[in-house]
């Protein structure tokens, strides 16, 4: 009659602190990232700036085509930006039974939970704007 009232899958869950998430086996926290780490982060970023910039700026109907090039080109660099963040090495997330999706899940929660685009958006208004030419 409980047999299947609380299967393991939603224990786990259940137990799983606020803030954590799965890369294969292991649990990692979103956390805040200090300036220290944002540092060393820049160093492996490699170029997911330039593929994002390209992907926002891309024509709506091709913005999935670019969005699959951009996952094929930048894989190593998701991979290294994951192993930077969670102290997980590369290896294991390239090939230890990580999921592409807990990868990409983990980098936008740790975006979130660190507010970049926040971020993005108050440097960008501290640039001087410049006036078209009459």
């Amino acid at each position: 009659m409980f047999r299947d009232l609380f299967t393991k899958n939603k224990a786990s869950k259940a137990m799983q602190m606020p803030e954590t998430l799965k890369l294969g086996e292991k649990t990692v926290r979103v956390r805040k990232i200090t300036p220290a780490e944002y540092k060393e982060l820049m160093a492996v970023i490699g170029n997911l700036p330039n593929m994002i910039v390209q992907i926002i700026q891309a024509p709506e109907e091709d913005r999935m085509a670019y969005i699959m090039s951009a996952l094929d080109v930048g894989m190593d660099d998701l991979v290294n930006v994951t192993s930077t963040l969670s102290n997980i090495d590369a290896d294991y997330l390239a090939s230890g039974g990580v999921g592409l999706d807990e990868i990409v899940e983990y980098i936008t929660q740790m975006a979130k939970f660190n507010g970049i685009g926040k971020i993005v958006k108050n440097l960008a208004s501290l640039l001087p704007t410049t006036n078209p030419k009459e």
